[in-house]
């Protein structure tokens, strides 16, 4: 299939492993644009690869667009990577909360979030079963 968003995905995602930042940016990029719920995704990465202010915009497209818990995850994300802690935990509080917040506590780009004191205390709060 010519646009396949799970294709952009993987191959954003291969770019990246690669090193290859700007290649991994456009197929994000194409991604947002195939599937336009996967935006968030696409500013993720731009945070990630440090184009800041790019992502800063990503996050008020979303913040101008009818909210849902997958974007509030996705800006949540976002912020996080853009270092913005406090945002972060805001944004991962929207009500109802999306499917994939407790993944907080073990998904890569929550990685930003461990090193805060919030952190434990919200995993402890989602009362998951203990690891083997």
């Amino acid at each position: 299939q010519k646009d396949c968003p799970d294709g952009y995905y993987v191959l954003g995602e291969t770019y990246l492993a690669m090193g290859k930042e700007d290649e991994a940016i456009a197929a994000h990029k194409k991604l947002a644009e195939v599937d336009p719920v996967w935006k968030w995704w696409y500013g993720y990465m731009l945070a990630i690869t440090n184009h800041h202010s790019e992502a800063e915009k990503v996050i008020g497209e979303l913040l101008n667009e009818t909210m849902t818990s997958w974007k509030a995850m996705g800006i949540a994300v976002i912020y996080g990577a853009l270092g913005k802690l406090d945002k972060a935990w805001e944004w991962i509080a929207y009500e109802p909360a999306h499917a994939w917040i407790p993944w907080v506590a073990v998904m890569p780009m929550w990685k930003p979030l461990y090193i805060d004191p919030r952190f434990d205390e919200f995993v402890k709060g989602l009362n998951l079963p203990k690891r083997d």
